[in-house]
């Protein structure tokens, strides 16, 4: 659930992200950016689209989706899947899902297992439903359990084993591809000269 504080901290995360990749002022411009189009209707997004306002809650999850939040990845997951406020698109709901479970959001995993497991907007692949369900139940998503123990009945422990670490696998790859490098010195020394003018020749 995406709340205030969440919102909060993924300005935080792109922020200094931006600050060390880009410099401030794009920074700046992308918290203007984000907090616009947050504006509006003062609710939390997943009040609105628990109360059905599809419209509203797509539009701000949409916005921090761009900002780089995982769990508005995730809404817009479930956006696509039910065709709340778009077109019902499982494929694109299946490519958010994959998104933000890579990211190792658990309810996004869980939710892929399913497309997985049911060949909704992917290859059905009882395999890789079993690994993300396990995955996402090992994350903390008790929903995930019962499909687990559904599935155990038609999995081998070895095929089990290799389902887990094909998973865990792409989880690793993903992070090593999004791992943010460390700052420049030039970045991080970005203001210290900021109006000293010629004093420092």
């Amino acid at each position: 659930m995406i709340g205030r504080l969440d919102f909060i901290d993924s300005i935080t995360t792109v922020i200094y992200s931006m600050l060390r990749r880009r410099g401030r002022t794009v920074a700046l411009s992308a918290v203007v950016v984000v907090a616009l189009a947050s504006c509006g209707s003062g609710e939390e997004p997943v009040a609105l689209f628990d109360n059905g306002d599809y419209a509203a809650s797509l539009r701000i999850f949409r916005a921090q989706a761009l900002a780089g939040d995982i769990g508005a990845k995730h809404y817009l997951g479930m956006h696509y899947y039910l065709g709340a406020g778009v077109e019902r698109d499982f494929v694109q709901a299946a490519a958010l899902f994959e998104t933000a479970a890579l990211a190792e959001y658990p309810a996004a995993q869980r939710n892929l297992g399913v497309m997985y497991l049911r060949g909704l907007g992917v290859k059905q692949n009882y395999h890789l439903a079993y690994g993300w369900m396990y995955q996402a139940y090992a994350g903390g998503n008790a929903g995930a359990k019962d499909y687990l123990v559904l599935m155990s009945d038609n999995i081998t422990p070895n095929a089990s084993l290799v389902a887990r670490t094909q998973v865990r696998e792409k989880i690793r790859l993903w992070a090593a591809l999004h791992a943010t490098p460390s700052p420049s010195p030039s970045l991080i020394n970005l203001g210290e000269n900021e109006g000293r003018g010629d004093d420092n020749k």
